[in-house]
């Protein structure tokens, strides 16, 4: 039904073209007034701020403050104004965490007596209201206890972050969304190759009947144990990086101090260049490796799934922000090894006209049953043991992966030659 708040009514709330909420309110004269939540920002002009938000109002389209507006819509605002504050600290905004145990020389702050409350009995830390970054600094020095700093780690995350986040990424699509309308153009006016016809072992005649032949048997797909090994072993890597992706930086927040978005920062751009730079030199490698065993993109996965292991075991037990920072480029930059050698190997196992649909079924495998479900599953490791834990037990998949890897490569030889002999008898049935 319709709601009113004293005299005025309702509205409802709608979206600015800033993405900012506005309320609608109706006075009993019939006098529009809208309150705008953005943002808090100390150096912005506003009405009124909270913790959270700069509020903004406006009466009949037109911007007004508290002061100089009419008598009653003066004092509905201060009403909202309240009610605003009141938001900040119950409901939602009210999030605890649990210790295990009694931090050492637990004594609170004076000015944080009525907001940080510890209840002895069930180990339970609460902050009422919203934990900004400098409160987390200054609740941080409070207690040298691993525990305690995660927790309070926990309620900053839970709280700031929700309210706090912007339109700041937009602009990366800003800068690469034209660009990539021109590439899509440029591959759209590209001529199809004639499939087959990069494969050494036929002529280009021989690729130009084997691409004229009708029928595809997609059965033969499931009958090649390598593409099933391959498929499984990269679900298990797949399971590892998607976890990582997802917990990492959090991870770095709460055992290493390092607020996410300054880490995201600072060890961003080096873990991207290692990823990049690992895809390009195990291609690189794996390519002059298959010339002399047909194996050679397999050596070249497992030796950088191997190599990773241990380098992610270091970051998780680092407390050197140097060590931290090489330790996880070095375990992105093995685990990216497994990039350009896994595919070139996969579609090098199934005949041209199959490959599409091995890969759409691989890709589509490889997020359903790995990275899609490995951050719940971690993350339910984190709440019932710790992160560090849950984050601990990734390298068991990758040694799974390397074991099936490993396993693969008994398959492998004896598949490539089944693969040329069926493109072979397609090309002596087309003559």
């Amino acid at each position: 039904g319709e709601k009113t708040v004293g005299d005025w009514k309702y509205g409802g709330v709608t979206e600015t073209k800033n993405r900012l909420p506005e309320f609608a309110f109706t006075g009993p004269g019939g006098e529009k007034l809208s309150m705008q939540l953005s943002r808090y920002d100390e150096k912005k002009e506003a009405d009124y701020k909270s913790k959270m938000f700069n509020v903004d109002y406006s009466m009949d389209g037109k911007e007004v403050e508290a002061k100089t507006a009419p008598e009653a819509a003066a004092s509905f605002m201060e009403t909202l104004n309240g009610r605003v504050s009141a938001r900040e600290i119950r409901g939602l905004e009210r999030v605890s965490a649990q210790l295990k145990v009694l931090p050492r020389r637990f004594v609170i702050p004076a000015e944080y007596k009525k907001s940080l409350l510890y209840e002895n009995k069930t180990k339970t830390l609460t902050f009422v209201g919203v934990m900004m970054e400098k409160d987390k600094k200054r609740l941080e020095l409070v207690s040298d206890n691993e525990k305690y700093i995660k927790a309070i780690s926990t309620i900053y995350s839970n709280t700031a972050y929700h309210y706090m986040r912007n339109d700041n990424w937009k602009w990366i699509f800003i800068i690469l969304g034209p660009p990539g309308l021109i590439f899509a153009f440029l591959a759209f006016m590209l001529k199809e190759p004639i499939k087959g016809v990069s494969e050494e072992f036929l002529t280009e005649e021989e690729a130009k009947a084997i691409d004229a032949k009708g029928k595809t048997n997609f059965a033969v797909v499931m009958k090649i144990p390598s593409i099933v090994l391959l498929i499984i072993a990269n679900i298990l890597a797949s399971y590892c990086v998607g976890a990582l992706n997802t917990w990492l930086f959090p991870f770095v927040e709460r055992y290493k101090n390092i607020p996410s978005a300054d880490a995201a920062i600072q060890f961003g751009p080096y873990v991207v260049a290692c990823a990049a730079f690992g895809v390009v030199l195990s291609g690189v490698m794996a390519d002059k490796l298959s010339r002399k065993t047909p194996i050679g993109n397999l050596i070249i996965i497992c030796v950088g799934l191997i190599c990773s292991i241990p380098c992610l075991y270091v970051f998780l037990y680092a407390n050197s922000r140097m060590v931290l920072l090489v330790s996880i480029s070095a375990s992105i930059f093995f685990l990216s090894w497994i990039n350009g050698p896994y595919n070139g190997l996969l579609i090098s196992l199934i005949e041209p006209r199959l490959r599409a649909f091995v890969i759409g079924i691989e890709i589509l495998l490889i997020h359903i049953l790995g990275d899609a479900i490995s951050p719940v599953i971690v993350g339910y490791l984190s709440d019932t043991h710790s992160l560090r834990y849950a984050l601990a037990t990734l390298p068991a998949f990758l040694v799974a992966g390397v074991i099936v890897f490993i396993v693969t490569c008994f398959f492998v030889p004896k598949d490539l030659k089944a693969m040329e002999a069926r493109m072979k008898s397609v090309v002596a049935d087309g003559a």
